[in-house]
């Protein structure tokens, strides 16, 4: 009977992984493994997240409002930044990311990015600015050599940053795809750097590749979608509510009652931020 129930696993496991070797996709599910009362370490009268991003030892948030990032690792925030305390202060902070040990906070009125270490010690101040004026840029990316990208409404083009060298270029011209509205609402870098658009105005995900050429096209079926996420080989889509939609998939509520602000990918986690509370998902499950 032993060697029965072996033989019935191993070909259970053989047909699993020759599906997964064949492409064949399983739809994903959900599982909350926790929720963080931020209101106890994190949320004071002068600091309140928007914005999260993973760095090695815990995570960092910015403040829009309050123009604070501020790091948490094992219960303890430390803050900095302000409204123009020095080269460090922030003015108009928008967007946030991460790359290895270094954490880029977008400034739209001031036309730069700061660049901190994951102590939030200020290392410098990335101009993108042009010669004929500012780009007020929105959204901003990253791709795996470390280049920085940012989306500019002014212009409807993204433009790449090599912080190291200091030189600014137009990527990607949006103006020449006909199809594409003015209504870009977020942008990630995913596996081998290609780059997701989310267009909340038409529902639509425009995938690129590292060279900027446009790939593949999604209709998004969740309503006023505000954030998409690179997982694995696929992306997800997120609205403020709750839904989430796996690309090619059909979409699924999260167990959220209150309008979600930020989220991240963490592995196979998925970290959501309200404004009271860090709840984790697990979304590495079959259903």
């Amino acid at each position: 009977m032993r060697h029965r129930k072996n033989h019935l696993k191993n070909r259970h496991t053989f047909f699993f992984s020759f599906l997964l070797f064949c492409g064949v996709a399983f739809p994903q599910a959900t599982i909350e493994i926790g929720r963080i009362d931020l209101t106890r370490n994190v949320i004071g009268p002068e600091f309140h997240p928007y914005r999260l991003v993973k760095i090695p030892n815990g995570l960092i948030f910015l403040d829009t409002q309050n123009r604070r990032i501020g790091s948490w690792a094992s219960d303890t925030l430390l803050i900095k930044g302000g409204f123009g305390l020095g080269e460090s202060g922030l003015f108009d902070p928008v967007d946030m990311i991460s790359h290895q040990l270094d954490v880029f906070v977008l400034d739209r009125t001031e036309n730069r990015i700061s660049q901190f270490d994951a102590q939030l010690n200020f290392i410098q101040s990335i101009s993108i600015a042009e010669d004929d004026g500012g780009l007020f840029p929105t959204s901003m990316g990253i791709d795996s050599r470390g280049w920085l990208y940012f989306y500019s409404p002014e212009t409807h083009e993204i433009y790449r940053s090599n912080p190291k060298a200091s030189q600014l270029n137009t990527f990607l011209d949006l103006n020449m795809f006909s199809t594409t509205e003015d209504c870009m609402t977020s942008m990630r870098y995913g596996l081998n750097d290609q780059l997701a658009l989310l267009y909340n105005c038409i529902n639509e995900v425009h995938l690129f590749s590292r060279s900027g050429k446009l790939e593949r096209r999604f209709k998004v079926t969740i309503e006023e979608p505000f954030l998409i996420l690179p997982f694995h080989k696929s992306w997800i889509i997120l609205n403020e509510r709750g839904d989430i939609q796996f690309i090619g998939e059909t979409p699924f509520a999260l167990d959220i009652n209150k309008p979600i602000m930020d989220a991240i990918m963490d592995g196979h986690f998925l970290n959501v931020l309200t404004d009271k509370e860090l709840i984790i998902f697990d979304i590495n499950v079959p259903q």
